[in-house]
C-alpha cells in the first residue's frame, strides 16, 4: 500500500465522522500530499526539525503521522514499526491571550457596523461557549426557541447541550432562513472558518486590536466565567464541553437549567458594558452574580420565534 493510499484510507475511514475531519484534510494537503514514498524515521525527523518556526503546525502534522501509522498497525495495514514514534514535539507554549474589558467594550460598541449575519456570529462568539467550527455549522434544527442548543457533533465526539443567551438568540432568529444553517456560506454550505477569520482580521485591524485571534474569544469567556461568575472547575468544563473523567464529574451531573442560568448571567454582565444597555446605565457598579442570575431566570423562560 502506498503512502497516499494509506492517508486516504485513514482520512476517509476513522477520521471522517469526527468534527475535526476537515482540519486533518487540511493538514494532509499542506504537508503530505506530495509525499510519494513511506517516510523513514530519519526523513520525518529532518522534516519536523525544518519546521521549528511553525512549531504548533508541525506538531499537529507529526501527530497525524503517528496516529495514522498506529491505526494502520492495528488494522493490519502496516507491519513495520511506526516511523513517527519517538520523535519529540517542538516546545510549544499555549496561548494566554485574553481580551481586556476595553477591548470587549470596543467590540460591542462597533458590532452594529457589521452586516446582520456577522453581528449575530460575533455576538455568539462572545457569549456562547462553543468552538469556531461548531458556531459556523450551527444548524437551525439543533436550536429550540428557548435557546437550548444540542450539538450533535463535537470535537470530543460527545453530544453537548448548551444555552444560547437571549441576546444572541434574538440575533440568530432575526437572520433570514435561507438554509439548514444559521450562518450560510456559499453554494448551500455552512459559513467557513476561513471566511469568519477573514472578517475578523479586517475588523481587528480597524479597531487597532493586535494579536487577538478568534480562538482567544473562547479563552476570554472561560476566564470571565472564573473571574466574574466565580464558577468552579467542574462548571467551567461542563459549559465548555470538555470531557472530564474525574469521579466527581462522572457522578455529579450539572443540569441544563443550572448551566443556562450561569451562561445567561455572564451574557448580561458582558453586555452591560455596551453604552446603550439599560442595565449598564442604571447601576454598573451594582451588578453581581446573584442579581444578574435572578434576572436571567426570568428571561430564560421567554421563547424567541
Amino acid at each position: 500500500m502506498t503512502f497516499q493510499s494509506l492517508c486516504a484510507q485513514y482520512l476517509h475511514g476513522p477520521l471522517q465522522p469526527k468534527a475535526t475531519y476537515t482540519n486533518y484534510v487540511r493538514i494532509h494537503a499542506q504537508f503530505f500530499q506530495d509525499w510519494t514514498e513511506h517516510p523513514t524515521r530519519a526523513t520525518i525527523k529532518a522534516w519536523h526539525m525544518g519546521l521549528q518556526d511553525h512549531a504548533a503546525h508541525a506538531n499537529k502534522a507529526l501527530g497525524f503521522l503517528k496516529a495514522m501509522y498506529n491505526w494502520a498497525m492495528n488494522e493490519g495495514l502496516w507491519e513495520q514499526a511506526n516511523p513517527a514514534a519517538g520523535i519529540k514535539r517542538h516546545p510549544c507554549y499555549s496561548r494566554e491571550r485574553v481580551m481586556d474589558l476595553r477591548e470587549v467594550k470596543l467590540i460591542l460598541d462597533t458590532l452594529d457596523f457589521l452586516n446582520e449575519k456577522y453581528q449575530a456570529w460575533f455576538l455568539c462568539r462572545l457569549l456562547v461557549p462553543c468552538r469556531i467550527k461548531e458556531l459556523c455549522e450551527m444548524r437551525r434544527d439543533e436550536v429550540d426557541t428557548y435557546g437550548k442548543w444540542t450539538k450533535r457533533r463535537t470535537k470530543n465526539g460527545r453530544v453537548h447541550t448548551i444555552h444560547i443567551p437571549t441576546q444572541a438568540l434574538a440575533r440568530l432568529f432575526a437572520l433570514p432562513p435561507t438554509g439548514d444553517y444559521f450562518f450560510m456560506g456559499q453554494y448551500g454550505h455552512a459559513l467557513s472558518e476561513e471566511a469568519a477569520r477573514k472578517i475578523w482580521g479586517r475588523w481587528r485591524k480597524d479597531l487597532g486590536i493586535s494579536n487577538l485571534w478568534l480562538l482567544d474569544f473562547r479563552r476570554t469567556l472561560a476566564t470571565f466565567l472564573y473571574r466574574v461568575q466565580k464558577v468552579d472547575d467542574l462548571t467551567a468544563k461542563a459549559i465548555l464541553g470538555h470531557y472530564d473523567s474525574r469521579p466527581v464529574a462522572i457522578y455529579t451531573r450539572l443540569d441544563y437549567d443550572y448551566l443556562a442560568t450561569t451562561i445567561q448571567a455572564y451574557a448580561d454582565w458582558l453586555l452591560a458594558m455596551k453604552a446603550d444597555t439599560p442595565l449598564y446605565k442604571e447601576a454598573p457598579h451594582a451588578l453581581t452574580h446573584t442579581t444578574v442570575a435572578a434576572h436571567s431566570v426570568r428571561v430564560c423562560s421567554t421563547p424567541f420565534a
